[in-house]
């Protein structure tokens, strides 16, 4: 698993694996049956994004817009910025 660069509001860039991040939340949730999750847009990274879409598989499903990964990639930057975004709003 390939280490990600954490894009931090402080501007402070760590790295962390993808894995790593991953096993927190489920040791959280198995910690705390009762924890709520509403907001998981402060858990991600615009590297974590790009990491999924590197290991997306190039076969996949059609996303719910209709989209296929070759497509998305065509403006992969400008998307995953969009994404980013998105998550932070909580406007998904």
């Amino acid at each position: 698993m390939e280490l990600q660069v954490k894009d931090t509001p402080s501007g402070i860039r760590t790295r962390e694996k993808v894995r790593t991040k991953l096993t927190r939340i489920t040791q959280r949730a198995r910690k705390d049956k009762e924890a709520k999750f509403c907001a998981l847009g402060h858990l991600m990274y615009k590297s974590t994004l790009r990491e999924a879409f590197r290991r997306l598989s190039r076969t996949a499903a059609l996303g719910i817009d209709g989209e296929t990964k070759e497509s998305y990639e065509e403006n992969l930057a400008e998307n995953i910025d969009n994404l980013y975004k998105s998550l932070k709003n909580n406007s998904l």
